[in-house]
């Protein structure tokens, strides 16, 4: 938890230092629900079943702020493709408005952008994550399903799909 409070405070403190906000996106929720249920099921049947252990409070604050720190500025940092202030899109959706206004002109650097931006979200998804190669394995490719989410939708579609998984996975524990 901590290493991905971290990484929370240093994003917010290098998006203030470029004013700007983590892009929430306005739609991709229903799908990122379905994604999250999907990615819980599957990962449930695969384990055969685990254990989360923590407060569940905490574990949803812990969500949350892992799709901040990971989506929300280090996907959309390397997805900017660049790592210092400059001028520009600032957010996904201020990337899409610039596409369609320039037309050609983002063409196949985005597209490698885009790549790249996912894979430095799943590959810090792994190895945030604690336990076996299975597990870190596992969370490296969900992290790479919530980055597309974040490359297409925002930052809202991402959100729900964990916020589905980790009130799924406490839910399976409960005993019915």
């Amino acid at each position: 938890m901590v290493p991905v409070l971290v990484i929370l405070v240093v994003g917010a403190l290098d998006m203030w230092r470029r004013q700007a906000s983590f892009q929430w996106g306005t739609y991709g929720g229903g799908v990122g629900a379905l994604a999250g249920g999907i990615a819980l099921a599957a990962a449930w049947l695969v384990t055969g079943g685990w254990s989360i252990d923590g407060d569940p409070v905490a574990l949803l604050a812990l969500a949350v702020a892992t799709e901040l720190a990971l989506r929300g500025w280090l996907v959309e940092l390397v997805h900017r493709g660049s790592l210092v202030a400059r001028r520009g899109p600032r957010t996904v959706a201020d990337a899409a408005d610039a596409r369609t206004d320039e037309g050609e002109r983002w063409g196949r650097a985005s597209d490698t952008r885009a790549v790249l931006a996912v894979l430095a979200g799943a590959i810090a998804e792994a190895l945030l994550t604690p336990g076996s190669l299975t597990a870190r394995l596992g969370a490296g490719a969900f992290g790479a399903g919530l980055g597309w989410m974040y490359i297409r939708a925002g930052l809202f579609a991402p959100l729900a799909a964990r916020l589905v998984f980790v009130l799924g996975g406490l839910a399976l524990q409960w005993p019915w």
